[in-house]
């Protein structure tokens, strides 16, 4: 246990490091009336960093991160771009070339990712919540950089129709209480400000197209909202908490006025409409007005804040609570709680540290700045659950607190994704958006459903894709490193931030990841484990945000990186050597680095203003000039390593690409009409005539030496970041990453199919027998389509035609593992190339075989969260499993059973405590198995939950599955619910049907937990004379109710009655005929109730020795 307890702390420092929170230099930044400034910021960080040691949870990290993506985008000033720049000149270029012939068109399709265990493991960064008034199952969510996400179906399955908005960030939702087709959003990225706010959308039609609003900026100034919501007494009326102030509309959204000045947080209306209440909030203020917010006074002023969050409740229209962030580090200032309306505050707790990493609190520091929610119960005024990294819950107003999910799965409580940004109630769930996704809680946090899966939001550094399958690997803001393998599914396979990723050209199976700074990962088995190669570097060199490094193009075993100084590895990363010293090419953090293809003794390296290159392999440098400031990328002639190009960032019009025919000697612009956008990336296709890629701010542009002018080359691409570009050329498709909408891919120019692939290939509704596959038309609708189905990933030279986008497979194979293809038809001999997804497992059937993932005869993995829900295919069935072989890791994985379709459900737990890698207690592990388990629940499903820590596995588990029926006609148990349940029987019986009871329950009493018994047909329960049975309501009761032109028989029972007035016992519409019955009435309600309660032509019979008696 030694290893394993040193890996564990290992493990958990590396993830920890990843963690950073708070803003305290750019305070004075926004209450400056002053236009922000990049550079201005920047001396600001570097003043407050100048004596203070770098450590978790101060902000250092995020600031880098923004440093990162503004850097070079910001104007030679420091000013920020117009923000609404990007759609503005996007639109422009397609107007001016509308109706130009165009000689080249793409075809993108989206590859995700897409699916998530949730967890640890996460999609990407969710800012807000929110729900139809009516239907529970549509939900919308608002992304950090992937847009508006709407559901339909409670959370299954996503859709976004905001791909063209000016800005794809979403910071808050607004649907209209009684008319849902008029919502509104914020746009923007409230709070890490990785894109700014053009203002509040209005849509009226249910979120399809959106317009702007009188709230509509385009100014130089870079604003944030933070928080948008409507008046709950006047629905004409809005107000916006943003970073200048707040600002109202009382005419829905023609107009709005600036209310009150200041960098505002969030912003709150009392429910009780009628007091005309709302309360607002800066880093240390609350504000109160109580004339509908239009004007607005200092409520409570808390010492030591660096940022508030606001939460009320409807079941206590006075109650407000305030959550404060320290100043000093952003860790838990205390929650403040208000009783009457914000007239007076009382601090309720400051201690544990509920801003913190730690299970228990005892840590310091915080994420405030950055990650701060507040939320009340809106059924129960004392409950409240608290976002940062973690999520707390106290029952008692904020005086003590449990740890109700945590952010690797820490403390016996659930994994979900850290760094919490909303939290919101509807119909008694809790919502939660965070940087992984979406999460839904029904049980006040117990459990914790991922509900973001489809939705693709992914914000991308960089990616790499294989030259000999069709792997592709890339690094993800917040999300980790994730791997697409030749099956086309997606798996994590490094934490913290993703960067730079690289996939050997000649061995697929070798692959590179990094985290930022230049920490480098190397992984020779296809990305099932990884081991740290910069380590192996000597000395401590300084690295970029996205450190440089790529293999050499001649010899896939050699590395360079490029940090302060130049690096060189020729065994993939064991050992290196220094081959570009800071003498020789400065000091400053390298950003550029690129080998000629043609030689690899050219080296060019260098910054953003400066570059340098060898001819020697590093024996000897020159300094070059390059285009200009801000350049982003360079590409060099795979023939000529003197031939090269750049592309340049920021907004400097016609300053975008640049050729060097000298080695970097001296530069000619050739950026034609390209937009005037941020260049970000640059690529050459080889065996073309020059032919190059740009990826821009919005967009893809190409151009070769035939064509006089750049042509677009981004159709069916949303309006998003474009990072990184890279070509696959074993099957001919060029790759693009992008902030905020995943991993895209079309044919390269010149591959163009005159037959265009079907677009969106998924599978849904999976059955033990059948599959529904759906996808989307692509860019040129074919005539029709084919599918086939294969059990190995290799296509069929035919398939079947379907006319339409879906089609449901059936006389599948159960427990089978399938993979599905779909190709156009575009005429009798043109046909596009396959489009394949799986492996897809078809659901386990009746007496299946259920193993782990290892199968019958392989271990199972580490870092697994597995869920798999067993279901039976006939209603009145119920699963039973029962483990013949069982051997999971002790003490460290588990295994969970939950009694229901889905990890909420009622847990069948063991007596296991938490495991020692911070999994839930209740789980089963080591040789102690469930044994046999049946599905007591209406459904009849049992959900299996698998969870392994990051090292040591076991040969898992053999269980037998059979489908038992639920109906077995003999209450035989004294449960509420499920197989030889009263309840139960009663709902399978059929007209006229004897109810039996097992004598061996006689003089036993069942108690209904879960409220009344419904008689819906005509039903006889009748226990032999000489015994009896007792049944007992356990709330208000009653214990039966029968409807009209149904009848219940009961003869020698016992009945107690809840403390219902009227009919505590017995609801009685139809007919009810009581033999020898004892009904007892709660003493309480004696004299004051009725026991049955007999209505409209309800006729009741009595027989025997029957008695109503007072308990």
């Amino acid at each position: 246990m030694k290893v394993k307890l040193i890996f564990l702390i290992i493990f958990l420092s590396i993830i920890f490091s990843i963690r950073v929170p708070a803003q305290p230099w750019m305070e004075s930044t926004y209450i400056s009336s002053e236009p922000l400034n990049f550079y201005k910021i920047q001396r600001e960080f570097e003043a407050y960093w100048k004596d203070r040691v770098i450590e978790k949870g101060k902000g250092w990290k995020q600031f880098k991160r923004w440093e990162n993506y503004w850097e070079d985008r910001v104007n030679e000033d420091g000013s920020f771009p117009h923000s609404g720049i990007i759609l503005a000149e996007y639109n422009m270029y397609k107007r001016e070339k509308k109706g130009g012939k165009r000689s080249i068109q793409a075809n993108w399709v989206n590859l995700g990712p897409s699916f998530s265990s949730g967890g640890y493991s996460g999609l990407g960064r969710l800012n807000c919540i929110g729900f139809h008034p009516s239907n529970e199952n549509i939900v919308y969510a608002g992304a950090a950089g992937g847009g508006l996400w709407k559901t339909v179906d409670g959370g299954a399955t996503w859709t976004t129709s905001t791909d063209n908005l000016a800005v794809l960030g979403v910071s808050g939702i607004v649907i209209h209480p009684t008319n849902p087709d008029i919502m509104y959003i914020a746009t923007g990225d409230g709070d890490a400000g990785d894109n700014y706010s053009v203002g509040v959308l209005k849509s009226t039609d249910g979120g399809n197209t959106f317009n702007t609003t009188g709230l509509n900026w385009s100014v130089t100034n870079t604003r944030r909202i933070r928080r948008l919501i409507i008046d709950p007494d006047d629905h004409n009326t809005l107000l916006v908490a943003s970073s200048i102030g707040i600002y109202r509309t009382t005419n829905s959204g023609t107009t709005w006025t600036l209310e009150e000045t200041g960098n505002f947080y969030d912003i709150e209306a009392n429910p009780d409409g009628a007091t005309q209440t709302f309360y607002a909030s800066t880093g240390g203020i609350v504000y109160k007005s109580t004339n509908n917010g239009d004007t607005w006074s200092n409520a409570f002023t808390i010492s030591g804040s660096s940022r508030l969050s606001l939460a009320v409740s409807l079941a206590n229209n006075n109650y407000l609570y305030v959550l404060s962030s320290k100043s000093s580090n952003s860790g838990y200032n205390g929650v403040y709680r208000s009783t009457d309306s914000g007239l007076n505050f009382t601090l309720r707790s400051s201690t544990p540290n509920i801003m913190g990493w730690s299970t228990t609190g005892s840590d310091s520091g915080g994420q405030g700045w950055y990650d701060l929610v507040i939320t009340a119960d809106p059924n129960n005024a004392e409950t409240i659950f608290v976002g940062g990294i973690n999520n707390w819950k106290s029952t008692d107003g904020g005086i003590t607190w449990a740890l109700k999910s945590h952010w690797y799965g820490g403390g016996g409580v659930q994994s979900v994704h850290a760094d919490k940004h909303a939290m919101e109630w509807f119909n008694g769930s809790l919502w939660e958006a965070n940087d992984g996704g979406l999460y839904k809680t029904i049980n006040g946090g117990n459990t914790w459903v991922h509900k973001s899966n489809t939705m693709v939001i992914s914000q991308m550094y960089r990616l790499g894709v294989s030259q000999t399958d069709s792997k592709v690997i890339a690094g993800l803001q917040d999300n980790g490193t994730k791997l697409l393998n030749t099956n086309n599914n997606w798996s994590d396979v490094l934490g913290g931030d993703g960067m730079e990723c690289i996939i050997n050209p000649t061995n697929s199976n070798v692959m590179y990841g990094e985290m930022y700074y230049g920490n480098i990962n190397r992984s020779t088995n296809g990305g099932s484990s990884w081991s740290n190669i910069s380590n192996n570097i000597p000395g401590d060199p300084q690295g970029a945000w996205v450190t440089p490094y790529m293999l050499d193009p001649n010899d896939a075993s050699i590395i360079y990186v490029a940090y302060d100084s130049l690096y060189k590895s020729t065994d993939q990363g064991s050992s290196w050597i220094k081959i570009g010293s800071t003498i020789q090419i400065d000091s400053s953090i390298k950003t550029l680095l690129a080998l000629a293809p043609s030689n690899s003794s050219y080296i060019y390296t260098g910054t953003s203003n400066k570059l340098y290159r060898t001819q020697n392999g590093g024996s000897s440098w020159t300094t070059l000039t390059v285009p200009g400031s801000n350049t982003s990328a360079i590409a060099i002639h795979p023939e000529n390593p003197d031939i090269l190009w750049a592309v340049r960032k920021g907004y400097s019009d016609g300053s975008k690409v640049y050729k060097s025919i000298n080695g970097g000697l001296s530069w000619t612009n050739i950026s034609g009409t390209l937009p005037n956008l941020s260049a970000n990336c640059i690529l050459y296709q080889t065996g073309t005539d020059d032919g190059l890629y740009v990826g821009m701010d919005s967009g893809v542009f190409y151009r070769d030496n035939t064509m006089s002018d750049w042509e677009y080359f981004f159709d069916g691409l949303p309006n998003v970041e474009i990072t990184e570009l890279d070509i696959n050329y074993s099957n001919n498709f060029i790759y693009a990453s992008t902030y905020g909408r995943g991993i895209w891919k079309t044919e390269l120019i010149g591959y163009m199919p005159s037959c265009f692939t079907p677009v969106s290939l998924n599978a849904s509704d999976i059955k033990t027998n059948s599959v529904t596959l759906n996808w989307n038309n692509p860019l040129i609708v074919p005539t029709a389509y084919e599918w086939a189905t294969t059990f190995v990933p290799l296509p069929p030279s035919t398939g079947t035609v379907v006319n339409g986008t879906s089609i449901i497979i059936t006389s599948l194979s159960s427990a089978t593992f399938y993979y599905f293809h779909v190709r156009s038809a575009c005429d009798e001999s043109a046909f596009s190339s396959w489009v394949t997804i799986g492996p897809i497992k078809t659901l386990l059937g009746c007496n299946d075989n259920f193993y782990d993932s290892g199968d019958v005869s392989g271990n199972y993995s580490d870092n697994e969260n597995v869920i798999v829900t067993l279901c039976p295919a006939v209603v009145t069935q119920a699963i039973k499993l029962n483990f013949t072989s069982f051997d999971v890791e002790y003490e460290w994985d588990a295994l969970y059973v939950f009694d229901g379709p889905d990890i909420s459900s009622p847990m069948i737990p063991s007596s296991n405590p938490a495991t020692q890698s911070g999994f839930p207690a209740g789980g089963y592990y080591d040789s102690f198995s469930p044994v046999i388990v049946t599905a007591s629940y209406e459904t009849g499903c049992l959900t299996i939950q698998f969870l392994s820590d990051p090292s040591v596995t076991g040969t898992g588990w053999s269980a037998g599955l059979t489908c038992v029926n639920q109906c077995i006609n003999l209450v035989d148990n004294l449960n509420d619910h499920g197989i030889g349940s009263l309840r139960k029987e009663i709902g399978c019986a059929f007209d006229d049907q004897n109810i039996i009871i097992d004598p061996s329950i006689f003089g036993q009493t069942i108690n209904l937990n879960t409220g009344v018994i419904n008689i819906n047909k005509r039903i006889n329960i009748v226990v032999p004379a000489g015994n009896t049975i007792n049944i007992r309501a356990m709330n208000i009761g009653p214990v039966f109710q029968i409807p009209e032109d149904k009848s219940l028989m009961l003869g020698n029972l016992t009945i107690y009655g809840g403390s219902n007035i009227q009919g505590s016992a017995i609801i009685n519409n139809g007919d009810l005929l009581l033999n020898n019955v004892i009904i007892y009435q709660p003493a309480a309600s004696a004299g004051t109730a009725s026991t049955i309660l007999n209505n409209g032509n309800g006729s009741v019979n009595i027989m025997g020795n029957t008695q109503l008696k007072i308990e």
